[in-house]
């Protein structure tokens, strides 16, 4: 009985992997701890999005209902990236800031379908639904900079991304998650141009 009680609990995880991965997690595990213990660590309100705060900048896109701290790294490499990762959407090193001529670079993690909010694991899951033409909003140094969608495109893990001349000449932010969601396989970048304050 309790071999067959074993194997039919491996059965029901088998098929519904998807909904319970996140279990097996330990780096989730342990931010849902953290959420019980201080469950406003995560959190951002939307007051402190809108206000003229000048030393946190903040990523704002309202068709997905998503709001993150953006994180000024200064990480060059993978194990100090993944912790800036932790703490919301990445501005990546050297590349333009908000409004500037050139291509800001802004890196997030995606998680999968039923993947609880810890953390900032989960902030770029639902990317590829923007469509061209819907906002990507940052707050930066008391400003707000409107950036509209133009496209998007899978590319291979490592490869560069794709900016035409005109692009490469105007202000632009690239935003680049892994695809799909949660899986390290490929990339996932959202092109957006900036459209004013």
């Amino acid at each position: 009985l309790k071999i067959y009680l074993f194997a039919m609990l491996l059965v029901i995880i088998a098929i519904q992997w998807n909904n319970v991965s996140w279990l097996f997690n330990y780096r989730e595990m342990e931010g849902i701890v953290e959420n019980i213990t201080n469950p406003n660590a995560y959190v951002v309100a939307k007051a402190d999005v809108e206000s003229k705060d000048t030393e946190n900048s903040y990523i704002s896109i309202p068709s997905l209902d998503v709001t993150a701290p953006m994180v000024m790294s200064k990480a060059k490499d993978d194990l100090a990236m993944t912790k800036d990762l932790d703490k919301g959407a990445v501005h990546f090193i050297n590349s333009a800031l908000p409004g500037q001529k050139g291509n800001m670079l802004i890196l997030g993690h995606s998680a999968p379908p039923n993947w609880p909010k810890v953390k900032y694991d989960w902030v770029f899951s639902n990317i590829q639904d923007l469509k061209p033409g819907e906002e990507i909003i940052f707050y930066f140094k008391g400003k707000k900079f409107v950036y509209e969608v133009v496209r998007e495109e899978i590319i291979q893990k490592g490869e560069e991304i794709h900016l035409d001349k005109s692009e490469l000449d105007s202000s632009m932010v690239t935003i680049i998650s892994c695809w799909p969601p949660g899986k390290d396989y490929k990339r996932i970048a959202v092109y957006a141009k900036f459209t004013g304050n």
